[in-house]
């Protein structure tokens, strides 16, 4: 079977990217390794680590990329209510982010380059400044999709059978 281990984005709005991904509850922490660039690295569920590097002429922006990401309610920023939510990150890349019903128990820590993230549940200006939730043809997109419920275990079988990600 086959797993994701790493995630790497190049960027040239480095710390916007990086405040971006801290809003949606990802702890990052500055890293050097040996004479390469410095960058950001923040480790996922199941070990999975996502890094945040400045783009350079050697290695330009990531371009299109559509990245799902699924998150506990109040680990983001802004308050959003569980369900799914499209994103766009400052380079313009699409977050699908699905919130579960399930509680986030422990807070994120900042500071991350000398500076501290605002707390959470503090801002509801992050999903209108990074874009809110619409869908990909620029329309509204509801908060939450009725295929089923999720209870506070996590994602339940939808009427076909598979996972449901609402």
């Amino acid at each position: 079977m086959i797993h994701a281990n790493l995630i790497v984005i190049y960027t040239e709005q480095f710390d916007d990217c990086r405040d971006f991904y801290a809003g949606l509850g990802l702890t990052f922490a500055r890293e050097q390794h040996g004479a390469g660039p410095e960058h950001y690295a923040a480790t996922l569920s199941g070990g999975v680590v996502f890094e945040i590097y400045p783009a350079t002429s050697r290695r330009p922006a990531t371009g299109s990329l559509r990245l799902g990401l699924t998150v506990p309610a109040g680990s983001t920023t802004a308050p959003l209510t569980p369900g799914r939510h499209i994103l766009t990150d400052p380079d313009g890349r699409t977050i699908d982010l699905h919130v579960t019903r399930e509680i986030a128990t422990n807070q994120r820590r900042g500071p991350v380059g000398g500076s501290a993230f605002p707390p959470m549940g503090v801002s509801g200006a992050f999903a209108e400044e990074y874009g809110g939730a619409h869908s990909e043809d620029g329309g509204d997109l509801p908060q939450q999709r009725s295929c089923c419920s999720l209870p506070s275990s996590g994602p339940q079988s939808s009427s076909s059978g598979g996972p449901c990600w609402a």
